[in-house]
């Protein structure tokens, strides 16, 4: 088998209804990787089946070139050939977690839209390369990373967005927790420098707008009477040459807290780049388990809901 041959799983890092995520060394490449296997059809729903392989893997073949500073790297992917469940094989990268660096401390509004506007972006390059529009990248505060190499903050993509059924929501409750506005939202739209009616927008109609339509209402907040001119219908199929699409601006205060809630001074914003020698096994378990967390979720934290299998058009959804 590919996986096991190829890459030596070191340790699982964490696991929820949606997939599992290892540490792995990679024995060709000799380098850290993660290794994520997802469930398209729950936990026990099995993989996909022999048709729906096809569009997997050349999806996989299309994010293996696309280079955006802001996505960690695909290296390889495929599907198992015993019980065709997907894989994904990711840059590892050494630093924080989003969530491990705030400690559930609220950020200032601008970084908040900084983080916001730079996941919109790269599904928006993302979906120019595998030709069909939606958010495609994590949007858990531990699936974020921070590298102390001054990249900036990255995310990973998420190859079972064909799978969701909410639109932009998972952004906009993001932007809610770390704005600190958890169950409790704005009174006012202008709140949070115009967030607060940006989110409200989004929660009103999730799947009523398109990439762009979310962006210039990130800036430009529209009328509450003012609907999105068209729901996303039909994906956007990508030209010949998307598979070399602009990088995205590095946004300038992606990590400025909110100062009434500043992190302890010893609060160490990143760790080592992902090309660093290993430290001692111990550190280096210690890390793993607060890199990305799983699918998004740590172990057993899963939706409880798991996705019909009736009804998992990879062909149609991802395929080209």
């Amino acid at each position: 088998m590919k996986v096991t041959q190829r890459y030596e799983i070191e340790e699982m890092m964490s696991q929820d209804a949606h997939g599992v995520a290892f540490r792995a060394r990679d024995r060709e490449e000799k380098r850290d990787v993660v290794l994520r296997r997802f469930f398209p059809n729950g936990r026990d729903g099995g993989g996909l089946q022999p048709e729906e392989q096809q569009p997997f893997l050349e999806a996989v073949e299309k994010l293996k070139v696309l280079r955006l500073k802001e996505l960690r790297k695909t290296f390889d992917g495929g599907c198992d050939p015993i019980d065709g469940i997907p894989f994904l094989v990711t840059d590892w990268v050494e630093g924080d977690t989003l969530g491990s660096f705030t400690k559930g401390n609220p950020l200032e509004p601008a970084s908040v839209k900084d983080i916001v506007e730079v996941a919109l972006k790269a599904s928006e390059q993302i979906s120019q390369v595998l030709g069909h529009e939606m958010l495609w990248v994590g949007c858990n505060e531990d699936s974020l990373i921070i590298p102390e190499s001054g990249r900036g903050i990255t995310f990973w993509v998420e190859p079972l967005s064909s799978l969701n059924t909410r639109g932009l929501l998972p952004l906009a409750e993001l932007a809610e927790r770390l704005l600190g506005w958890k169950d409790k939202p704005a009174q006012h739209d202008s709140a949070g420098d115009g967030l607060a009616g940006w989110i409200r927008q989004i929660r009103g109609n999730p799947k009523g707008w398109t990439l762009a339509q979310a962006l210039t209402a990130l800036h430009k907040p529209v009328s509450a009477a003012t609907p999105p001119a068209a729901a996303v219908a039909q994906p956007q199929r990508a030209s010949g040459s998307a598979t070399k699409p602009a990088a995205v601006a590095k946004p300038a205060s992606v990590m400025k807290p909110a100062s009434v809630t500043q992190p302890a001074a010893g609060t160490k914003p990143a760790a080592a780049t992902a090309t660093a020698t290993k430290s001692a096994a111990a550190t280096k378990s210690a890390t793993a388990t607060k890199q990305a967390k799983g699918a998004d979720k740590t172990k057993g934290a899963g939706s409880g809901k798991r996705p019909e299998k009736k009804g998992v058009n990879w062909l149609a959804v991802i395929g080209v």
